[in-house]
């Protein structure tokens, strides 16, 4: 390992120049008998080919499943093994054939970022199209349109940075694998170039590896890093404990995965994360939390666009007549508004982790426009939109957060002195605010027993 040459960028191949092959690729046999070498299929001469000869090194089949759903564990039992000779394989496509299964497998760079497309000739290597703008004119795009080229542009690749190869400088190193359903898999004998890499041998710790070809143990301590440390220090203790290189998005992804959520799902809301935060505090009798919702219906939706009439209509009577009408004042009843009341709910849990629910129906035209502000305030940018308003309709919204921790509520109830209550705003991305009082215990200490925040995003 140490003659290795040094590690280079991903996608810097040379065909040719770096041609290497591994000496062994050694698979699990029946108990007993040496392991099988994966790399003596690579016999044939190019001249002769592998459909004249024939051959097939049969994998026993009380080792290796005979099942098709078994392929994934396969392939990543060979890529283990492969990976001891600095090789890592993908599975480039798999078919039926009959009642056989055939499996296409190959080196990671064995694949191109950027295949020729049928229809891309060289006559589109090109752009013929006549510039877009000239000094002080823009040229109208239909212009000579017919000749332009429509195809070039699509087929590079979009992104700055890639592992694959060009389509010209591919790796050779393929095989095939077989499956004969309820018999046994076996790997076809084909010819030595295809058990060849062409780009340069770079050692196994230098390059970046799939999740898939870590153990569970591993992939369980890594999202643990995650979860205790920054990105930064996780990469590091990871790549210390596995030995392998991985990314920052990587172990996000793990972490995700371990937790029992989507990974795929969008990144959780301020609302989520502080409802997250006060259930672990509650778990470890730290806090206590009451947490008020509202699943948006169509009176929701209803609610803010009267508050928003009522809003302009008091702010129209102020630059007429010059004064300020009361917006706290009670509201005419709105006889469509009180058709359908709306429930909002209060979720609290104690000490010892119960959780109980609260229903409270708002039936009244000054409590709707009431939800409607606040709706209003949440939605943001959705309030504006038709369109993504009726998206929000049977989604869980949270509308305020009241906590407190148990040692400060201890103290309250020895000290029921409140000195100053505060109001401040920006504390969040839509400026919401946070409620906080201050109390005064012994010696003269400062508290805050009670926290209230109207966090924006729905759950």
């Amino acid at each position: 390992m140490a003659n290795l040459p040094p590690a280079v960028l991903h996608g810097d191949l040379q065909e040719g120049e770096h041609s290497w092959r591994p000496s062994q690729i050694l698979l699990d046999n029946v108990e007993g008998q040496d392991k099988i070498n994966l790399c003596q299929v690579f016999k044939y001469d190019t001249a002769f080919g592998s459909k004249s000869l024939g051959g097939e090194l049969i994998l026993p089949k009380d080792v290796y499943e005979p099942s098709f759903d078994y392929h994934k564990s396969l392939v990543k039992r060979i890529n283990e093994a492969a990976m001891q000779e600095d090789t890592q394989i993908k599975v480039i496509k798999t078919e039926k054939v009959g009642e056989r299964y055939n499996v296409y497998i190959g080196c990671k760079y064995s694949t191109s970022y950027r295949d020729k497309i049928a229809y891309q000739g060289k006559e589109n290597a090109n752009s013929k199209a006549a510039d877009l703008y000239k000094d002080n004119i823009r040229v109208d795009r239909l212009v000579d349109k017919d000749a332009a080229n429509r195809h070039h542009g699509r087929s590079e690749a979009k992104r700055t940075y890639t592992q694959l190869p060009p389509s010209g400088k591919k790796c050779p190193f393929r095989f095939l694998l077989v499956l004969i359903p309820g018999k046994h898999w076996y790997i076809r004998f084909t010819e030595k170039s295809k058990g060849c890499h062409n780009h340069k041998r770079i050692p196994i710790s230098e390059q970046n590896r799939p999740l898939s070809s870590f153990s569970k143990e591993e992939l369980k301590q890594a999202a643990r890093f995650s979860q205790l440390t920054h990105s930064g220090a996780a990469v590091t203790l990871t790549q210390e404990l596995t030995g392998a290189k991985v990314t920052a998005a990587q172990l996000d992804y793990n972490r995700k995965k371990v937790e029992g959520r989507n990974p795929n799902r969008a990144p959780k809301t301020q609302a989520e994360e502080l409802i997250q935060y006060l259930k672990v505090q509650v778990d470890d009798r730290k806090m206590r939390y009451v947490a008020l919702f509202h699943e948006v219906s169509s009176t929701t939706l209803l609610a803010c666009d009267k508050y928003e009439l009522r809003k302009k209509a008091l702010n129209i009577a102020q630059d007429k007549y010059g004064h300020r009408s009361p917006e706290i004042s009670d509201p005419e009843p709105d006889p469509q508004l009180e058709a359908q009341p709306v429930t909002i709910y209060a979720e609290t849990q104690d000490e010892n982790g119960n959780t109980s629910k609260k229903a409270l129906k708002l039936k009244t035209t000054k409590d709707l426009l009431g939800l409607g502000e606040a709706m209003v305030a949440i939605l943001m940018d959705q309030a504006e939109d038709e369109v993504r308003r009726q998206q929000m309709i049977g989604k869980k919204v949270v509308l305020a957060v009241f906590w407190c921790r148990e040692d400060e509520r201890k103290m309250f109830e020895m000290y029921p002195e409140v000195m100053m209550v505060d109001v401040t705003m920006g504390t969040n991305n839509q400026g919401r605010p946070l409620f906080v009082t201050c109390c005064i215990g012994p010696e003269m200490q400062i508290f805050s027993p009670c926290n209230c925040k109207n966090p924006v995003g729905s759950q």
